[in-house]
């Protein structure tokens, strides 16, 4: 069997995902959003909980991910370098999960920045100057950051620029912190 390229395998598993219309995509994330603003008092607590929804969505779609790579190519090796991670988050993640691709560039061994020039999550969307705070898509960041950490990854995501602040890309920088070692906790006791 021939290796298929990272790109052309978010290809493959993009064409085999079913879709839903991405202006209503976007508007329930829209809602969801303006729902947060009017639960919280503060922007920051907007953002940190925008995080934790996607370290909670990320959890759950690492395994979507690893089943859907595994059977549309079959010979793609697993990751075994954290700038292979990225590609892998470029090329087939982003394609999988919101039908883009995203450009990568590696500033250090430990670090991948991902470049959207097109982020389906960012349309329609105009914040007002009294929310400027507001981090519109943290929920990226966390699902970065959930999917890593499930793959023993432990990882801070955040925004260099942002479209909807007005930025002509979005970046995320991805810095690895630890790899996390496999095995029980501290406080696990075998009776």
């Amino acid at each position: 069997m021939s290796k298929v390229p990272l790109s052309r395998t978010g290809d493959i598993v993009w064409s085999r995902t079913p879709k839903t219309n991405s202006e209503l995509f976007t508007l329930t994330y829209g809602v969801l959003v303006a729902q947060l603003l009017r639960d919280f008092e503060k922007v920051e607590e907007v953002n940190k909980e925008l995080r934790r929804m996607g370290r909670n969505i990320g959890v759950r779609l690492i395994d979507e991910y690893l089943s859907k790579v595994s059977l549309a190519s079959p010979t793609t090796p697993p990751c075994s370098t954290f700038h292979q991670t990225g590609d892998s988050i470029a090329k087939i993640g982003f394609k999988m999960f919101l039908g883009i691709s995203c450009d990568i560039s590696y500033p250090s061994p430990t670090t991948f920045v991902l470049t959207v020039h097109s982020n389906p999550l960012s349309t329609f969307v105009e914040i007002p100057p009294s929310r400027e705070g507001l981090s519109y898509c943290e929920i990226m960041n966390g699902v970065i950051e959930g999917s890593l950490g499930a793959v023993s990854l432990r990882v801070e995501s955040r925004f260099r620029k942002q479209i909807e602040k007005g930025d002509d890309v979005t970046t995320i920088e991805v810095e690895m912190m630890e790899r996390i070692k496999d095995g029980v906790g501290e406080g696990y006791k075998d009776e």
